[in-house]
């Protein structure tokens, strides 16, 4: 079985879409990701489900930071530690990945005379 996961952050400002093949991608690959970064997850969510978010924000942040297109992505978590690639090699595919696009626009400004 096969599911597709659409992260959109912050309305639109990045997304990420992944394919993920739940008969190469396991509970227990997810369980081994999310317990190898301790991350703070809702336990009682599937694990896959959990882990796609984590992988989601790395993406972005690696499109984002590391001013890299989707190959360039998939490229890294090549050798990712404590991730899997998401070449489609452990059942997790890259499908779309769109950086961050900060804007000026959306910062609170506070000034004042010290």
């Amino acid at each position: 079985m096969k599911k597709q996961y659409l992260f959109d952050y912050d309305y639109g400002k990045s997304n990420v879409t992944f394919e993920v093949d739940l008969n190469m991608f396991t509970n227990e690959h997810a369980n081994a990701t999310l317990n190898f970064f301790c991350w703070e997850y809702d336990k009682e969510e599937n694990p896959v489900d959990a882990v796609m978010k984590k992988y989601a924000l790395e993406a972005i942040q690696l499109a984002t930071f590391r001013d890299l297109n989707l190959e360039g992505v998939v490229s890294v978590f090549e050798k990712h530690e404590g991730f899997c690639p998401v070449n489609g090699s452990y059942g997790i595919t890259l499908k779309e990945v769109e950086m961050f696009e900060f804007d000026e626009d959306s910062f609170d400004v506070n000034i004042s005379n010290i």
